[in-house]
């Protein structure tokens, strides 16, 4: 697993909850896009973009604590 995302101790509640975070999260940009009628390419980028702003911010968030 990514060193970022491990769990240790004296971490809090928030670091668990994202990880359960990300699958709803999937799920409602992919439904809302849906009921859009967004092209399904423009649906795959929007899916990668949420993945890296999903790792960007796990990442300045750990940077900051440290």
């Amino acid at each position: 697993m990514l060193q970022f995302l491990r769990y240790r101790t004296g971490d809090g509640w928030w670091r668990l909850s994202l990880g359960f975070l990300w699958l709803p999260a999937i799920v409602i940009v992919i439904t809302v896009e849906d009921w859009i009628h967004v092209p399904q390419s423009i649906i795959w980028i929007s899916l990668g973009l949420l993945f890296i702003g999903f790792l960007t911010f796990t990442l300045v968030w750990d940077r900051r604590r440290t």
